[in-house]
Order: structure tokens, then C-alpha cells, then sequence
């Protein structure tokens, strides 16, 4: 990713999520309301018309939709990732109400969600107003993390002229809220910037989104933490992944931790593979080799990637352990017991169990 650029891939990522706001999916409109949002200072001036022009009407989101699909053939590419951030959501809020439930039987609260390279993403915006005994973390690029809050803070100040909010409203749900919520915090330094590492980044540029202030103490070691990583393990190196995952336990290291992730199985070539994108080789093929150029071109090419079967081993003597597939999204894909393949990619979920 280029220093002072807001990641493209980020950008194209939610503007996919964001797509199914037709619908009436309540939180792809709350996506589309941030794409909306996006300053075109933080993005190329083509790509922001295009996502404006795209959002502004549920005929041309349709028209997008069915062509993407036309195009994606039998990769399911674009489902692939409506369904990975389903997963993404779904693991973070069966791990806050399984351990939220025991935190308040032994008269603690203490637990904390942390999503590592959030982009334009709404969970934790969402969840923080839900949760507001809950810290979340969110930690990603300097300049795609500006990017996002500019957007937040333009969509509370729309909405507050606008009068949506009612005095009398109780705010709830971030599809009503014009306030971002006090238990929500940004940290803004690159994952994989040698010079700091995870736990000097969150120590020491820990910003409060609701008071603006460095709040350092917001974040607690060693409690139970579901950490999200989506949409980044095969943008680092295989080194690098070995060492996000090291200092994720040596942080948050503590039974009832998990880290949900997605990963490619990447070819000869360096292109996502798996069953879907083998069905029509030829075809397939082209949409695969396309995704790998094109996220080359914006300077954050695929580097890593690994077979699900040889995932444990990747995991052995880490302290972190891969867990069963969750029921719901079993036959999304071939569930490989720890995996669940969705479109183009897998993911998985691991959790703490080094004492």
C-alpha cells in the first residue's frame, strides 16, 4: 500500500459490500451511507464518481450486481465476501455472548474486540452501540483510517442536520445514532511497519473516536479479546503472518481469546484457488488472474497463501488452536471441519490455548 494512500482495496471491498443496500440488508445500506460519505480527496477521482454514481440509484446497484455476476461466473466471488463479513460478524458476537454472559457471573466486564485492517467496514460501529460496556479497537492504516473517519463524522453531521434523530429517540443501532460511540477507539499505524510493532502502536496511538483524546488505558492485555483479521493475511508475507499471529497471543493471549480470519489457497501463479474457481478453468481463470493484477496495480499485491490442510501446522506451537466451523455457514462450502470455504477464499477461527 502506498504511504499517504487510503487503501484502494479497502474502498473496492465495502463499495462490493455495500452493493445489496437495495435489498433493504440493513447493514450493506449502512456501508453504502459511508461509501456516500468518503471525501473524493481520499480516493481517485474516477473510482469516487463511480461508487457515487453507482449508490446514488437501486436501478444502476442492480445493473452492477447482475453484471458482476455475469462476469464472476462460478468463483461466487461477490458472495464470497458478503458472506465473510456474515461469518466475520457472526464469531464476534458468539464470542461477546458467550463470554459477556460469564464476565457478569464472576462480576467482571472486561472484554474487548479488536479488528485489525478495518478499511470502510461498520462492525464495530454497529457493535459498540449494542455493547457499550464493551472497548472496540479498531487498528489500520494511517491514511485509510482518516479517510473513515472523516466519513463517520460527515454521516453523524448529515444526520443531525437532516433531524433524524428524534430527542426523544433512544439510540440504539448506528442506522439512527449521529453520535460515534464513546467505547469505540482508532489506532492508526500500518500492520506490517517494522519500525513498531502491535504493541507499541496500540500503547501508544490509542485515539478515543468520540472525544478525539489518546486514551491508552482503553486497552487491557491478557482478557479475553476477539480479534478480526479480514481481508489482510495474503497481503503480508508468510513471515509476517507468523508474526501478527505471535504478537496477537503474546498481547490478548488468555483463555476465551479467538482470531477470526479468511486466507487464499494461491496457485502456481500466485491467483486464489479453491473448488469454486475450478469449475470453469478457463473462465475462472480469467477472474482470478484479473483480482491479481488488479490489486497489484494499487500497490498491495497477494503475497501468501496456504492449503486449508496444511493449516495446523502453520498454527503448531503458536499458542493458537483452530476450532470446528460454525453450524450456520457449513453449507456455504466444502466445511473442512476448521474451514469454511466461501467464493474465492476460506476462513477460519482460531483460539488461545497455550497456558
Amino acid at each position: 500500500m502506498r504511504e499517504n494512500q487510503a487503501s484502494l482495496t479497502a474502498a473496492t471491498v465495502a463499495f462490493v459490500a455495500s452493493l445489496k443496500w437495495y435489498t433493504g440488508d440493513q447493514n450493506a445500506m449502512l456501508q453504502a451511507e459511508i461509501m456516500r460519505n468518503i471525501s473524493w480527496r481520499h480516493l481517485p477521482l474516477p473510482l469516487w464518481l463511480f461508487a457515487r454514481f453507482v449508490l446514488c440509484h437501486e436501478f444502476f446497484s442492480r445493473a452492477v450486481v447482475h453484471l458482476w455476476r455475469s462476469i464472476q461466473g462460478s468463483t461466487n466471488a461477490m458472495e464470497g465476501l458478503w458472506m465473510r463479513k456474515s461469518y466475520m460478524e457472526h464469531q464476534v458476537r458468539s464470542f461477546l455472548v458467550k463470554h459477556r454472559n460469564a464476565a457478569q457471573n464472576k462480576g467482571s466486564n472486561k472484554l474487548q474486540v479488536l479488528i485489525v485492517a478495518a478499511g470502510y467496514d461498520t462492525l464495530t460501529w454497529r457493535l459498540a452501540l449494542e455493547y457499550p460496556d464493551v472497548n472496540f479497537i479498531e487498528l489500520d492504516h494511517p491514511a485509510t483510517g482518516r479517510a473513515k473517519i472523516n466519513a463517520l463524522r460527515n454521516v453523524c453531521s448529515k444526520r443531525t442536520k437532516e433531524e433524524n434523530i428524534k430527542n426523544d429517540t433512544v439510540v440504539v443501532s448506528a442506522h439512527n445514532s449521529a453520535q460515534i460511540p464513546q467505547s469505540l477507539y482508532f489506532c492508526h499505524k500500518a500492520v506490517n511497519e517494522e519500525s513498531t510493532s502491535l504493541k507499541q502502536a496500540l500503547a501508544n496511538d490509542l485515539v478515543n473516536s468520540h472525544s478525539g483524546r489518546n486514551e491508552t488505558s482503553a486497552l487491557q492485555y491478557n482478557i479475553p479479546t476477539a480479534v478480526v483479521v479480514e481481508g489482510l493475511t495474503f497481503y503480508l508475507t508468510e513471515e509476517e503472518n507468523r508474526s501478527l499471529f505471535q504478537q496477537l497471543g503474546d498481547l490478548f493471549g488468555c483463555q476465551g481469546s479467538i482470531v477470526a480470519f479468511n486466507f487464499f489457497n494461491l496457485d502456481s501463479y500466485g491467483r486464489p484457488t479453491n473448488p469454486n474457481t475450478q469449475k470453469k478453468a478457463l473462465f475462472s481463470s480469467f477472474v482470478t488472474t484479473f483480482m491479481k493484477y488488479k490489486v497489484k496495480v494499487f500497490g498491495e499485491p497477494f503475497k501468501w497463501g496456504i492449503e486449508p490442510d496444511k493449516l495446523p501446522s502453520f498454527f503448531h506451537e503458536t499458542g493458537w488452536r483452530l476450532i470446528p466451523s460454525t453450524l450456520p455457514f457449513a453449507t456455504f462450502g466444502d466445511d473442512l471441519d476448521y474451514t469454511v470455504m466461501m467464493g474465492i477464499e476460506y476462513e477460519a477461527t482460531v483460539e488461545w490455548i497455550a497456558q
